[in-house]
């Protein structure tokens, strides 16, 4: 739905000049404001002074607290049909046959009902005289910013050397063009900052995607459309008294600041050691130590121990507690036996193990897969449970070994394979076994599987070598039961830490893990912050050590070691903070 505006003015030597537009829409503001389709610059017309509504063929005028005539009578809103004029300060508007494809055509023109000063006056509003000062001032500003903010940082371009410049005057000298580059670069950074990161590219040539608003810094709800799984480093209520509130303040443009360089800037070790120092008045309810330097006074590293159980509890220690601290994972091994120079028994022959032989590293190389029985450990520690036989109990529940030694002893029982004792007679080609002979196989069957079940939990102690066997029996009168405790194997001991091992190939694992003299699982063979203090140091460099600031080990925003999740979604839960 579109209305023709046509303005008449009155030119220079008396004539009527006409310009004529088009505006879409059902709705026009008529007023002084710069946002209204029916533009009227005058100051004694309102900002937004009345409003005209277009509906099919039919038209509406109504006032917007302005004073509004409508054929010479004041209104306050009328229906408007081609012919009627409209008085609105020193203006008329009269309302023409609408042209094709057009609703509605207003004719906007001075007030011929005014005094001749009034139309001199109208005449000077629509109309700037032809000279003004200000032309002259907005010529000076024009050539004041193109000069130093165009030309000079495009005179690398026009006189450097293979410029433009130089194929008509010649090339000028080395140090010419070296002094008249470092002007234009030191020029060139007042209007741009430099070049985006990499991460945002997608983004180089739509400034609005981050710069919602002009002369306004970047607002965190911009970093957030993209961002959006981004956590807080404290939950927000979490954060106490006046440090904590100007904490919660900070928007995400201070710390990530863009246009450096194609890598984003990490943050200074300051930012960290504003907080740290002592960070209760930050959060009062953290547990963290206060530090300020790796080198000076980082507390003892704190450890995240899974205990067995549902839901799984999380234990939060430090490594020079005391007593020092357990794992609890209900676990039988010993280290110092598969670590024997010599060598291990295996079932063929001794072999020499190392850590390499169970502990594999994952793709990204930051930790090691966890260790499995059928991978790693069943080769030596086999499950068979009949001399002789290949076949081995599934490792697992306690649950499915059972019904699978009934189902291979039956079997085998009634096919006559086996020696020892034989439960029935083999049936004669097509002829059927008898129930009784049926009812005894399976008896047999039940009695051999509870006595093999028997074995590997307690005569030949197969399961016992490596789990805790827990032992009960039936109250009603039944079998003697095993089962076996939970098993839950820490694999994120700091899970607040961004530590990778690919960057730590080149030392030995016994540098860092001393578990050549370790006889039990429950043994925490985590090295502390001396042992890492060896190589590393805070964030002054010093030579033959690597310079590690805050943002080395830990992320501001979480870990970034995935297989954590459990761990941290358990500390939450549990409403432990770091």
């Amino acid at each position: 739905m579109e209305t023709q505006l046509t303005y008449v003015t009155p030119g220079r030597h008396g004539q009527p000049v006409r310009v004529a537009r088009r505006v879409a829409g059902a709705v026009l503001l008529v007023g002084r404001g710069t946002g209204c389709q029916v533009h009227l610059p005058d100051p004694r017309v309102l900002l937004e002074h009345a409003r005209i509504t277009v509906s099919g063929d039919e038209a509406t005028i109504a006032s917007l607290s302005g004073e509004l005539e409508v054929n010479g009578r004041v209104v306050n809103a009328q229906r408007i049909v081609p012919g009627d004029r409209i008085d609105i300060g020193p203006f008329r508007i009269t309302v023409d046959p609408p042209p094709d494809a057009a609703a509605l055509a207003l004719r906007i023109e001075p007030s011929s009902r005014l005094a001749a000063d009034a139309g001199r006056e109208a005449q000077q509003v629509l109309l700037p005289p032809a000279r003004s000062w200000r032309r002259t001032l907005s010529y000076l500003m024009f050539f004041g910013i193109l000069v130093p903010f165009l030309l000079l940082p495009a005179a690398p371009d026009l006189f450097g050397p293979g410029g433009i410049a130089a194929a008509w005057v010649g090339t000028p000298s080395a140090a010419d063009a070296q002094r008249l580059r470092e002007g234009a670069d030191r020029m060139q950074q007042s209007w741009d900052p430099g070049p985006l990161m990499n991460a945002h590219q997608a983004a180089a040539f739509e400034c609005r995607a981050c710069h919602e608003l002009p002369f306004v810094q970047v607002r965190d709800r911009a970093c957030l459309e993209c961002h959006k799984g981004i956590r807080d480093h404290v939950p927000h209520p979490e954060l106490t008294g006046p440090d904590g509130e100007r904490f919660a303040a900070t928007r995400c443009a201070e710390c990530h600041r863009d246009h450096k360089g194609p890598q984003a800037q990490p943050f200074s070790q300051a930012f960290c050691a504003d907080c740290h120092r002592d960070i209760r008045r930050t959060a009062g309810q953290a547990q963290s130590g206060k530090v300020v330097d790796f080198a000076r006074d980082h507390p003892e590293f704190r450890l995240s121990l899974l205990d067995p159980g549902e839901p799984p509890q999380v234990r939060r220690v430090r490594l020079n507690d005391v007593p020092p601290p357990r794992e609890r994972s209900n676990l039988k091994f010993n280290h110092e036996i598969h670590l024997d120079a010599k060598g291990i028994r295996g079932p063929q022959r001794r072999e020499v193990l190392e850590c390499a032989s169970c502990h594999e590293p994952e793709r990204d190389g930051r930790r090691f897969a966890p260790v499995t029985m059928e991978r790693h450990c069943q080769s030596c520690h086999a499950l068979t449970f009949e001399p002789g036989a290949t076949r081995q109990v599934p490792h697992g529940r306690v649950e499915a070994m059972l019904p699978m030694l009934r189902d291979y002893y039956a079997r085998h029982l009634y096919a006559g394979t086996l020696t020892e004792e034989r439960a029935t007679a083999r049936a004669r080609p097509g002829a059927d076994s008898t129930p009784l002979e049926r009812s005894a196989s399976l008896g047999s069957a039940d009695r051999r599987a509870e006595l093999a079940l028997r074995e590997l939990f307690e005569t030949r102690a197969v399961c016992s070598t490596c789990h805790e066997v827990l032992r009960a029996r039936d109250p009603a009168g039944g079998p003697t039961r095993w089962d076996v405790a939970p098993v839950r194997v820490t694999q994120a001991w700091m899970p607040y830490s961004s530590f990778t091992h690919a960057s730590h190939a080149t030392a030995k694992c016994g540098d860092c893990h001393q578990v050549e003299r370790s006889r039990s699982a429950a043994d925490v063979a985590m090295p502390g912050v001396r042992e890492c203090r060896e190589c590393h140091v805070g964030a002054r460099a010093e030579k033959g050590k690597v310079r590690s600031e805050c943002a080395l080990c830990h992320g501001f925003h979480g870990t970034r070691e995935s297989a954590a999740a459990e761990v941290l979604a358990a500390l939450r839960a549990k409403g432990v903070h770091r």
